[in-house]
Order: C-alpha cells, then sequence, then structure tokens
C-alpha cells in the first residue's frame, strides 16, 4: 500500500507547517501568542516551553525510531490547547485550529505501522 506512505509523509509535512509556525510564534514571543497565554492564565515562559516542546516534536516526527513519542508528546500539546480554550468558556469557532491539528494527528496515528 504505497499510497499510505504518501499520504503519512503528506501528512507529516502539513503537520510540520502548522506545529512549525505555531511553535516559532511562541518561541519569538510573539504578541497575539503572548496575548493569549495570559488569557489563559500561562506565563511568558510557559509559551517559550510549550513552543521549544512542539519543534522538538514535530523535528520528532521525521524519524521514525521517534515518530510514536512525538505523535504522543503533540496530542498532550493539542489536548492542552484544548482545555485551556474550554476553561475560558471559548466558542468552538475559536478552537477550531486545535480540533483539525487533532484530526490530522489522529489521521497521522492511524495510517503508521
Amino acid at each position: 500500500m504505497i499510497y499510505l506512505f504518501y499520504i503519512s509523509w503528506g501528512l507529516i509535512g502539513l503537520l510540520t507547517f502548522i506545529f512549525g509556525a505555531a511553535s516559532l510564534a511562541k518561541i519569538f514571543q510573539t504578541k497575539r501568542i503572548i496575548q493569549t497565554f495570559q488569557m489563559f492564565g500561562y506565563s511568558k515562559g510557559f509559551a517559550l516551553g510549550v513552543g521549544l516542546v512542539e519543534f522538538v516534536a514535530v523535528a520528532g516526527l521525521y524519524f521514525q525510531s521517534t515518530r510514536t513519542v512525538s505523535l504522543m508528546v503533540l496530542f498532550v500539546v493539542v489536548g492542552g490547547a484544548l482545555f485551556s480554550h474550554w476553561n475560558i468558556k471559548q466558542s468552538v469557532k475559536e478552537m477550531t485550529p486545535a480540533f483539525v491539528a487533532l484530526a490530522l494527528l489522529l489521521l497521522l496515528s492511524f495510517i503508521l505501522p
């Protein structure tokens, strides 16, 4: 099933784009990210930590030996994001990016051997 190979690499590329951009925004402490984290009640340092974890986890998706652990880490990050949005009673519309990331992670986890 060679098509699953291509689909999985396409998903990894898409997840790299999503989490790569998000992690860099957190690492470089963009104004919007800091405002969002402060709205959740988190510090700048926590945003930086989450950004670094996302960055390393995305890099881990490219190596078969670390792919499963990276997926689990990204599941936890997305779960934390969804909880944070839900905790301050945000609408589903504001949680949509996290739901999309979760769906892509689930799809990749089912495709990978």
